[in-house]
C-alpha cells in the first residue's frame, strides 16, 4: 500500500481502465484505489498470491518525485534546444516525466 498524488491517478488507471487491467493481467495482482485521509493523495493497494509480483507492481506503479534547484541563468541549458536535454535525461534515467518549472 502506498500514496499516489491524486493528480496522477488518471495516468495509472489509463483510458477506460486499460492501464490497470494490463498491470493486473500481466502480473496476476489486484489493484484497488481509495481516497486517502491525506488531502491530495489516493491510497493504492496491491494484492496477489505471488509476493514477488506484488513487489514488482509496487515498483512499477509507485511514483518517486525528485525536485532539483536550477539557477535561473541555467534553465535554458537544463532544457536544451527544443527540450533535447530534458528528453535525454528522461530517456537515460528511465523517467516518465521530466519538467522544468
Amino acid at each position: 500500500e502506498f500514496l499516489l498524488e491524486s493528480s496522477l491517478v488518471g495516468r495509472l488507471i489509463g483510458k477506460g481502465g486499460s492501464n490497470l487491467q494490463a498491470i493486473e493481467t500481466a502480473h496476476g495482482v489486484r489493484l484497488s484505489l481509495r481516497n486517502s485521509p491525506d488531502e491530495g493523495y489516493t491510497t493504492v493497494s496491491i494484492s496477489g498470491d505471488d509476493r514477488a509480483a506484488v513487489e514488482k507492481v509496487r515498483e512499477l506503479t509507485e511514483v518517486v518525485k525528485e525536485t532539483m534547484a536550477v539557477e535561473p541563468p541555467m534553465i535554458g541549458w537544463a532544457r536544451g534546444r527544443d527540450g533535447s536535454s530534458l528528453r535525454g535525461i528522461k530517456s537515460t534515467a528511465g523517467l516518465q516525466d521530466c519538467l522544468v518549472d
